[in-house]
């Protein structure tokens, strides 16, 4: 499945701002599913203002083979600075949804108040196997993005999460793979790959 927010052309240029609140938003848990697990392979979304994957209350989900890019209108080089996450949308009105509020950023900062690519909040027993997170652009450009420079501050965020296991987890220019209740967990700068930062596992077993 390919969940693709149209906030560039195909054909030519990339002048649309295009804004779509949310990617996957999933809070699936072997209670809700008959005793099984959630199963998501082959999945991308991309070009969400808030998040890509959401895994929200979720218990026992297998994710393999993810694949996301953030908006490329967002980042440094936008006009105006009411844009910024979790602006155009209010999580505070609607927060049985779990959505990000951006709290970990300054109130200007558009280079953290980009999309996250995977945002996890009080879920357990994940199994998130090879994933692809990437980020081209800032404010329609890639002068800030090229050789691998750090053009988006964060990439994903564990709150509240146990048994959480990734394998083969692979950004571009992100400057901090992972995040979590303890604060840093993984830098692109301490894991240096062919395109960006590579881990091959993490387990967070909180």
């Amino acid at each position: 499945m390919w969940g693709w927010t149209a906030d560039h052309d195909l054909d030519s240029g990339n002048a649309q701002n295009i804004a779509v609140g949310r990617g996957a938003l999933i809070e699936s848990s072997s209670a809700s599913n008959g005793g099984g697990g959630t199963w998501l392979v082959g999945t991308a979304f991309e070009h969400n203002t808030l998040y890509q994957y959401n895994f929200h209350n979720a218990k026992d989900v297998y994710a393999g083979m993810q694949q996301s890019e953030t908006p490329y209108w967002q980042g440094p080089g936008l006009s105006g600075g009411d844009v910024l996450d979790p602006s155009p949308w209010a999580p505070a009105i609607i927060t049985p949804y779990g959505d990000p509020d951006y709290s970990n950023c300054a109130g200007g900062d558009a280079q953290c108040r980009m999309a996250w690519f995977e945002y996890i909040d009080s879920s357990t027993n994940l199994f998130l196997y090879a994933s692809g997170f990437w980020t081209f652009f800032n404010g329609g450009s890639t002068s800030n993005c090229d050789n691998n420079a750090a053009c988006q501050t964060n990439a994903i965020d564990i709150n509240n999460g146990s048994s959480i296991y990734m394998y083969g987890v692979n950004t571009k220019s992100n400057l901090n793979m992972v995040t979590g209740d303890n604060g840093l967990l993984v830098t692109m700068n301490n894991n240096p790959g062919g395109w960006g930062g590579v881990v091959a596992a993490m387990l967070a077993e909180e």
